[in-house]
């Protein structure tokens, strides 16, 4: 029986490995083998009417010309430790997933029922 749950936790990691590449190969690589290079995909956070400084910036900053393998291990640490991003004077953080987990309360149909929320970018 032991036996069994040490191969399941084993495949769970196996698994969480696997749907992160995939999650990572949607977002960043199948862009770029339709055609799209990283100034392209930066243009795209910066929105209308975009100078070509704001852009190569943004470039830089979210490391898109940075090598796919050290793009998917900010993803990876992002994911695990969560995120500082610094807009000029903001600074946001983002926590990993299960960091900030708020218990709300709401009366439905005459009953009380409690909600998990999860806080996510502040």
């Amino acid at each position: 029986m032991i036996f069994f749950i040490i191969r399941r936790l084993i495949m769970t990691v196996f698994l969480l490995i696997l749907v992160s590449m995939i999650t990572f190969a949607i977002f960043f690589l199948v862009p770029r083998l339709a055609g799209q290079t990283a100034y392209q995909l930066a243009a795209q956070y910066v929105g209308r009417n975009p100078i070509p400084s704001e852009i190569e910036a943004v470039e830089v900053k979210l490391g898109l010309n940075a090598p796919l393998y050290l793009q998917y291990g900010r993803y990876i640490k992002g994911i695990v430790f969560g995120v500082h991003y610094s807009d000029g004077t903001n600074v946001s953080y983002c926590p990993f997933p299960c960091s900030d987990i708020r218990s709300a309360t709401s009366s439905r149909s005459g009953r009380s029922w409690s909600v998990t929320l999860r806080s996510r970018c502040r």
